[in-house]
């Protein structure tokens, strides 16, 4: 069924965009689950598609990268993880519209 609503879009630039954008969904979901188990994540984008496109081999499988995510541990030596966090209230950032 997803095959046929994708091949019912018009290919393009709108098809490609929709196409990223669904990946944040999964990418989302990932960096939740990873905080649950305690492992860090770090999303990333400004990198050179066509590059990884090819280390990978995914330009041979019709595949490009839109997203990556770094998930590892966090060094114990990490000179910034013990620095005070900086957060905005709650009602700074949250407005309720009723």
């Amino acid at each position: 069924m997803a095959d046929n609503f994708i091949a019912m879009k018009p290919a393009g630039a709108a098809l490609d965009g929709w196409l990223a954008a669904q990946t944040y969904i999964p990418l989302g979901m990932m960096i939740q689950t990873a905080a649950l188990l305690a492992v860090d994540t770090c999303p990333m984008e400004g990198f050179d598609p066509a590059q990884v496109d090819d280390i990978l081999g995914l330009t041979a499988k019709n595949l490009t990268v839109v997203t990556m995510l770094a998930v590892g541990y966090r060094d114990q030596k990490d000179q910034y993880s013990s620095l005070p966090k900086t957060r905005r209230s709650f009602d700074e950032v949250i407005e309720s519209i009723e």
